[in-house]
């Protein structure tokens, strides 16, 4: 990480350390209303907790209010897809995405930023490009780049492409730009889920690509390029932001390219199995 990076993950973060407490305590009573209304609606537990992978590749358990019923098959012994097992109120608590709130206190604990990629399986850890990886050379975050592009309606090369290209360009400018986008993105409740899926498909590697996906900062793909491929997917507010900080950044991209290197991680991926090993006890999301 640039030092230019490191100086804006420090400031970041006294921020939330500010403004995390404060956000908490002014939205206890949301937290109470909808814990009661997923008690009431589909019972215990309140919560889920996944496996996901963090800074540096190391794994944290992320909070979630559920959304998901508990029975896995239905009255005749066939398994239920996810899709299938969204309960009427999980649907609603993931469309204006409540859902989330508990992840407030993953910001507070260090885990997560409010700004940055968002945290996935560790079982995907292992499908990732090298350059993909590089992901996870910052906190994830509540939102992030991609998020406030398209959500779940990107494909995964495109996506990781934007988590890339935070990571290398990242300013308090274009995280406040991101929290306003997302908001927006929110409220018009788009991009939910991709069409037939829970949330997204399974990310399984690169085994297809995208006409407008381009390696980050990659030795063939000179900045421009790469500005000129991320503006056929930004939303007009974060066009003229991104493509300033991807041209002021340039050489610190660059240097961050030269040192790039498959992460280590081995003995957290380790740990990620044995979190997410089938067990019966654990709440489903």
């Amino acid at each position: 990480m640039s030092d230019r990076a490191k100086s804006h993950d420090q400031v970041k973060r006294v921020i939330e350390l500010v403004a995390i407490p404060l956000a908490i305590l002014i939205l206890v009573p949301l937290f109470l209303l909808v814990a009661a209304a997923v008690l009431i609606s589909d019972g215990r537990p309140l919560l889920y907790r996944g496996a996901r992978v963090g800074k540096g590749e190391r794994i944290f358990m992320q909070f979630k209010f559920r959304t998901m019923i508990r029975a896995e098959v239905d009255e005749n012994g066939r398994r239920l897809t996810d899709e299938q097992r969204i309960s009427a109120f999980g649907r609603v608590l993931r469309k204006t995405s409540l859902d989330e709130l508990p992840q407030l206190f993953n910001v507070l604990f260090g885990h997560m930023s409010l700004i940055g990629p968002r945290p996935l399986p560790v079982a995907y850890l292992e499908r990732y490009s090298v350059t993909e990886r590089r992901r996870h050379e910052v906190r994830p975050g509540l939102t992030g780049l991609a998020q406030s592009c398209g959500r779940n309606g990107l494909p995964w090369t495109e996506r990781f492409a934007l988590d890339v290209e935070y990571v290398d360009s990242a300013t308090l400018r274009t995280d406040l730009r991101i929290l306003v986008q997302t908001a927006r993105i929110v409220v018009l409740g788009r991009d939910v889920s991709a069409p037939g899926y829970a949330t997204a498909p399974e990310f399984l590697g690169v085994t297809a690509t995208s006409t407008q996906y381009v390696p980050a900062h990659s030795s063939s793909a000179p900045p421009a390029t790469i500005a000129a491929a991320l503006r056929a997917r930004l939303p007009m507010e974060l066009q003229p932001c991104l493509t300033a900080d991807l041209q002021m950044n340039s050489s610190h991209a660059a240097q961050a390219r030269n040192q790039v290197g498959v992460l280590g991680g081995h003995h957290d991926l380790a740990l990620g199995q044995a979190l997410t090993a089938p067990d019966s006890t654990l709440p489903v999301h």
